[in-house]
């Protein structure tokens, strides 16, 4: 009888204790899971700050990309109304050039005519002792008629005062059309400069805008990552 009772004092001891521990182990569980659901709560958080942080400075990026794709386009411009306008100008230059060129091909024609209406005082003109200067880049033209002329500077025609004046008259008058002539060519080599000083400019223009066409191109290659 008294085994049955101490049998029964232990299990009846056994049981709570069993029955003690079952709330304890609960309530720890119970604990558990909020402090994994903040920790995870936290973990998300931090990501998406990182992803907006992150963002943002894509964002920034992105920013001063287009802006400077915008100022250099600007510059872009400008420069693109610079070259128009020196293209034009060295159009209206070329223009000038190639009427200087057209003027003096013509007056030189005008010259030769009448040296050749001339032959006769042209040839004679050693004899009444006078010449051309040898700057004169006609003289060579009136060497050339007085070498083939075969006219025949009499004494008579010589002492022609009418003759004489229009001998010198003749010099005077191709002394008149190499200083008209050289002016017409002083002023083509000056527009031909400005022709050529232009071109020089545009060239650098268009080396500019090739560089600045490569950059515009690397930074819309940027916007595409």
């Amino acid at each position: 009888m008294l085994q049955k009772v101490f049998v029964i004092g232990v299990c009846f001891v056994a049981l709570i204790g069993c029955t003690e521990k079952i709330p304890q182990e609960s309530k720890q569980s119970k604990l558990e899971v909020p402090t994994q659901a903040t920790q995870q709560k936290s973990e998300s958080i931090e990501q998406e700050r990182i992803r907006l942080a992150e963002e943002k400075v894509r964002t920034t990026r992105r920013q001063i990309v287009v802006s400077s794709i915008k100022q250099l386009e600007q510059q872009m411009d400008l420069l693109s109304q610079i070259m128009l306008g020196r293209q034009q100008k060295i159009s209206n230059l070329e223009l000038q050039a190639n009427q200087l060129e057209t003027d003096l091909r013509t007056y030189n024609g005008k010259v030769e005519s009448f040296i050749m209406a001339h032959k006769t005082s042209i040839a004679c003109m050693g004899a009444v002792d006078a010449s051309l200067d040898e700057s004169n880049q006609y003289s060579k033209a009136v060497k050339d008629v007085a070498g083939v002329a075969t006219i025949a500077c009499g004494i008579a025609l010589l002492s022609n005062d009418e003759f004489r004046k229009e001998v010198f008259f003749v010099i005077d008058q191709l002394t008149q059309a190499d200083s008209y002539a050289k002016n017409i060519k002083d002023d083509l080599k000056v527009i031909q400069s400005h022709i050529y000083t232009e071109n020089e400019s545009l060239e650098k223009e268009k080396y500019e805008t090739n560089k600045l066409t490569s950059d515009i191109q690397k930074y819309q290659s940027q916007l595409e990552i």
